[in-house]
């Protein structure tokens, strides 16, 4: 099928074309590819669309909106690419992103999961008329496609000047007699004369499993289940190692799925866009032109295999920075409303962002201004260390109660006033909004009932405040055993965490079809006492099919929105500053232990003067990370991460939580 414009896509361009001249810097403008197309079978999908042809963008994000047709989504878990391609040249074809849907077979007509992608370095070629071709390698009624572009008037942090798609589609990997070494050939690459940066893009998603019934035709599983590496050659030299596996498939935002979507892939989790890996070669890529080559690690298939790797390599050419001293607020990951962050809202918690360095400067200080329409803003300084084009998250402190009181409209701003004492040259994208829903209002005394299955000590729960403190903590649990905690609490807001730390099938929540193994359980919140108007009885059931975790937010005595009547949030002032400082390796001493150290099949967490909800990320000695994961803690709790499938090194792990943070070096053998 073949549309050449939409309605909205006329309606843009005419206001593109009349009113461009009058554009300010953080102006949009919408370019609508894709709108609800059905992906009824294997095949292109293309849409021709007209580019802007002159202005300036600061930034440019592709939509990705994926839903249901009439019968309803497929069960199973496919590849979909978006292309952009040059139809009057068809060497000229690039990849713009990769998803592999979700098994949704659970799912009806109107649902819908929006992803959304930073495609500025695209730039040099989404210009004038392109094909957007919507790829879809199903073999099954399916899906629908939409996609649109926003194009963010102003300069961007630094200008695209040249993109070269050196490697695009499908590769077969275990072939002796054609291995995928001689299939992704070496690339020379014509260096712009603006040049004074050069970045390598790689996304690559293995495909194709089977052992021919234990025959050791194919031990690992691949190309889906194994962890391999490629290297980066520049003007054949090894400059980078990356290895691709998606470890953390549990936490996918889109649960419960009706295949086996928590267990862990090569650079891709059911669901999920694909793994980017991005290497800086800037330092490599010497004289005039020079070249690149990616090299996988052998592995052989006694049969000729189906295994196969699908692959994205890019070169992206950028000039100079274009900013002395700038910063961004990219993003915000609650409160939200986008599908992607859906794990962590609707959401009681302090506000978190990320924030950007898009000038040259690095840099130390940040003054950041938020709150929500309609109520109380606040102001604190993020203190830290970023350089160029680095990013960090920052949560945002707030007031016991009431910060989300406003005007009804749910709308959380967070903006930025000065970096580095000094004013922000860029002010266009110094401001983020989002919209959020409210989180579940309850009233009087209530039952938490937690039921464990046949691996009870694989899971904990826990709930805290709006302040972040634990008041009930459970681990250790024992199987087929009904926990049942009476939640009679103050008047405030809490989160309610339960997590999976997985055994041999990985997290798989209380209760997973794929693991009939592990029994049943279960976790429900039921009221209790008086029913009536106020009160209303109610039996809410979480979900047990959650994977690694879930979380749930709720307030008790009063809507959130509407705000504690009894406590006046203007008497409370935030923190003057907030962030994590830069620490050397084990310099709190302590704050956490690791063993055992080496680790082999797993390595336990345990903390020592860690209290509450913790990010935990592991490093590889290249400095990529491997994992990464929100865990609750508490003084003497233990978390354990599984490495059996991690490659033989040298490692990192970094615990923060906001005020401190700590790296602690362990090695796998």
């Amino acid at each position: 099928m073949k549309k050449i414009f939409t309605l909205l896509f006329l309606i843009t361009s005419c206001v593109f074309a009349s009113f461009q001249g009058l554009a300010a810097d953080g102006d949009t403008t919408v370019i609508q590819a894709h709108q609800d197309v059905h992906w009824n079978w294997n095949g292109n999908f293309y849409d021709t669309v007209n580019f802007p042809t002159t202005g300036t963008y600061q930034k440019v994000i592709m939509h990705y909106v994926l839903g249901c047709p009439s019968i309803g989504c497929s069960g199973w878990d496919y590849t979909t690419t978006i292309q952009l391609w040059d139809e009057y040249n068809p060497s000229r074809k690039f990849e713009l992103a990769k998803v592999i849907t979700p098994y949704a077979g659970n799912k009806a007509q109107g649902w819908q999961h929006e992803y959304k992608f930073d495609v500025t370095h695209m730039l040099p070629e989404l210009q004038g008329q392109r094909v957007i071709n919507a790829r879809y390698d199903g073999w099954q009624d399916g899906f629908t496609i939409s996609v649109y572009f926003e194009f963010i008037e102003g300069t961007a942090p630094r200008t695209p000047l040249q993109v070269d798609q050196v490697y695009r589609g499908g590769y077969k990997y275990g072939n002796n007699n054609n291995p995928i070494n001689g299939l992704l050939q070496k690339d020379t690459i014509v260096k712009h004369t603006n040049t004074t940066e050069v970045e390598f893009i790689m996304s690559a998603t293995g495909h194709g499993f089977g052992d021919n019934n234990g025959q050791g035709t194919n031990p690992e599983n691949c190309a889906e289940f194994c962890d391999k590496y490629y290297d980066l050659k520049v003007n054949d030299s090894k400059r980078y190692q990356q290895t691709v596996w998606k470890n953390d498939c549990g936490s996918e935002p889109i649960y419960a799925q009706t295949g086996t979507w928590i267990y862990n892939r090569a650079g891709w989790c059911p669901g999920s866009a694909s793994q980017v890996f991005k290497h800086d070669i800037s330092a490599y890529a010497t004289g005039a032109d020079f070249t690149v080559e990616v090299d996988w690690e052998n592995y052989s298939l006694t049969n000729v295999p189906s295994s196969s790797y699908n692959i994205s390599g890019q070169v992206i050419q950028y000039g100079p920075p274009n900013h002395t001293l700038d910063a961004e607020i990219m993003d915000v990951l609650n409160p939200t409303t986008y599908d992607r962050y859906s794990r962590y809202n609707p959401s009681a918690l302090a506000p978190t962002v990320i924030l950007r360095n898009t000038g040259s400067s690095a840099i130390g200080a940040v003054k950041i201004k938020y709150g929500v329409s309609g109520g109380t803003f606040y102001t604190t300084t993020w203190v830290g260390n970023l350089d160029f084009m680095e990013s960090e998250e920052v949560t945002l402190p707030i007031p016991e109660h009431n910060f989300y009181k406003g005007n009804g409209s749910n709308i959380f701003t967070a903006e930025i006033l000065e970096v580095n004492h000094a004013i922000d040259e860029v002010a266009s994208n110094n401001k983020y909004s989002t919209s959020f829903e409210a989180v579940t209002h309850r009233n009087g005394p209530f039952l938490l009932e937690v039921k464990t299955n046949n691996n009870g000590y694989e899971n904990w729960y826990m709930v805290t405040d709006s302040k972040g403190d634990t008041v009930l903590y459970k681990n250790n649990l024992a199987s087929n055993t009904t926990y049942v905690d009476t939640l009679d609490l103050p008047h405030q807001v809490y989160t309610l965490y339960i997590e999976d730390a997985g055994g041999s099938a990985g997290p798989d929540g209380l209760s997973w079809w794929a693991n009939p193994n592990q029994g049943s359980g279960s976790a429900t919140l039921k009221n209790i006492g008086v029913t009536g108007y106020l009160n209303p009885r109610y039996v809410e059931r979480i979900e047990p099919d959650f994977g690694t975790f879930i979380i749930s937010s709720f307030s008790i005595g009063y809507d959130m929105v509407l705000g504690n009547p009894d406590y006046d949030e203007t008497t409370w002032t935030p923190p003057v500053s907030v962030g994590i400082q830069e620490t050397k390796e084990n310099e709190l001493s302590g704050s956490f232990s690791l063993y055992p150290n080496p680790a082999s099949a797993y390595i336990n967490i345990e903390s020592n003067l860690y209290d509450g909800r913790t990010m935990i990320r592991v490093y590889n000695q290249l400095g990529a990370l491997v994992f990464q994961n929100h865990v609750g803690l508490q003084p003497g709790s233990v978390s354990s991460i599984q490495t059996k499938d991690w490659a033989n090194g040298i490692y990192f792990i970094a615990l923060s939580d906001g005020s401190k943070r700590e790296t602690i070096k362990f090695v796998k053998k």
